[in-house]
């Protein structure tokens, strides 16, 4: 028995990223996807650079500006550049260690 993975899961997408530390508490990065839209000949491709300020080892600041085109590929889906600032808040409660605080220093 053959399983064609294609068939299962018709859509696909791509996903990069690379990220610099500046300084001690700061990172800078770059995101890049592509991805089909799920039941039509669109594709989204999306570039997002961020950058994240870590306050201690329980809490993060990320401020991040996504440009996302997609492409119809002949549909009429086209949409023109969109634009959205996103800012991220992350933290943990509790006292929680699955990692030493240095592995992001």
């Amino acid at each position: 028995m053959r399983i064609d993975v294609f068939t299962l899961f018709p859509a696909w997408f791509e996903w990069f990223t690379v990220q610099r530390q500046t300084a001690p508490n700061w990172y800078l990065g770059l995101l890049f996807g592509v991805s089909d839209v799920l039941g039509s000949r669109a594709e989204d491709t999306s570039i997002s650079p961020y950058v994240s300020w870590y306050a201690d080892e329980f809490f993060r600041i990320r401020a991040e500006i996504e440009h996302l085109t997609r492409d119809g590929n002949g549909s009429e889906e086209d949409i023109s550049d969109a634009n959205r600032l996103m800012l991220q808040f992350t933290w943990t409660f509790g006292v929680h260690q699955p990692h030493p605080y240095w592995v992001n220093r």
